[in-house]
């Protein structure tokens, strides 16, 4: 049979028994029974596990290649680093960051924010624009040393054990302090405080890392027929960069004969915005109708690997063999569940009246 591994990456997705209160509507997760789930890998953002998927193995996720893919900027010959609007809330040893999904800015309001960042920062031949896919992005810096996770990769843990490090990071970090004080008592600030929503009152600078080589020189050929099924932009990015095949995720079919990664963003996405409906039917989607059809094809021995990726450092791992040791260890407490009623069953006979 033709090796067939299909790496299933979904940020969010809980394993199955963990009761951390993260997603209420997640409870009912059905993985399949017989995937093996370990703990003991890295916490690594959803962009560097695609990388390893695509043969990168040396990314970590500290410098993704945002800016350069999205934003066309290394063929500019132009450094640019995302430059994220955040909520970001420290105290003496933590740091709470909530990225722009979770904080509903209107583009008016963008607009005036990025306005006055620029006139703050022109004298320091750096700019900050919006790209094509709405992000926030900022040239004039050599940003491809900077080592920072993307923001939402951060959404849930302490914000300030993740800081920016790297070769000239303290000057963005004397630049984060600068901009929050520039924000502190901007108008659009004082228009959410009135109205209750959080204010916008840093920039959190990543993604100027170096596009991985291409694919020529990078042995990605080496991964074979593989296609991916993504809807967001920085997987179609990093695809067509690379001349690996991209497609939406409706295209993807569970009885397809070739090898696939699956990047699914939505149930992270409707965390973010505290959105029940759309995060049960995101998992109801995942479960029925990629899960259950795919596990059905391993325990068939159709396909070789399933892998299950979320950003917490879990992964469940389905094989054939993984399913028919299951099936055995089922098959064995079956046949002593029935032992143990027949002897039940006998013991109770032999102490009733008449009975010897």
């Amino acid at each position: 049979m033709t090796d067939i591994n299909i790496s299933l990456l979904f940020p969010g997705y809980l394993s199955p028994n963990r009761g951390d209160g993260y997603q209420s509507s997640q409870e009912g997760s059905l993985c399949p029974p017989a995937m093996k789930w370990a703990s003991d890998y890295d916490q690594l953002p959803w962009q560097a596990a695609l990388c390893h998927s695509l043969g990168e193995s040396g990314a970590t996720g500290l410098q993704l290649p945002a800016a350069a893919l999205l934003l066309g900027a290394m063929d500019n010959n132009t450094a640019a680093v995302r430059a994220d609007p955040v909520h970001l809330q420290a105290d003496r040893d933590t740091a709470k960051l909530l990225p722009l999904d979770m904080l509903d800015l209107d583009p008016a309001d963008a607009d005036s924010l990025i306005q006055t960042i620029n006139e703050f920062l022109s004298g320091d031949d750096l700019h900050l624009c919006l790209g094509a896919d709405r992000g926030w992005y900022m040239s004039g810096w050599d940003g491809s040393s900077l080592e920072s996770f993307p923001p939402s990769f951060l959404a849930n843990r302490n914000a300030s054990a993740f800081l920016p490090t790297g070769n000239n990071s303290e000057q963005w970090r004397r630049l984060m302090t600068e901009i929050q004080m520039l924000l502190h008592t901007h108008p659009v600030n004082e228009k959410r405080a009135s109205q209750g929503q959080l204010p916008i009152n840093s920039l959190w600078f990543w993604g100027g890392g170096v596009p991985c080589k291409a694919p020529s020189a990078s042995g990605v050929n080496d991964i074979g027929e593989l296609c991916v099924y993504a809807d967001d932009e920085f997987s179609k990015a990093l695809c067509e960069h690379l001349g690996v095949p991209c497609k939406g995720l409706t295209d993807f079919n569970p009885d397809s004969t070739g090898k696939a990664v699956l990047v699914d963003n939505r149930i992270a996405a409707a965390h973010f915005v505290r959105d029940e409906a759309a995060l049960k039917q995101a998992t109801d989607r995942i479960n029925n109708e990629w899960l259950a059809p795919l596990s059905a094809r391993v325990r068939a021995g159709q396909i070789t690997q399933l892998q299950l990726f979320n950003e917490d450092g879990e992964s469940g791992l389905l094989t054939p063999e993984l399913c028919r040791r299951h099936a055995r260890s089922e098959n064995v407490w079956l046949k002593n569940a029935v032992a143990g009623v027949a002897h039940v069953r006998a013991s109770v006979r032999r102490w009733l009246p008449g009975k010897s």
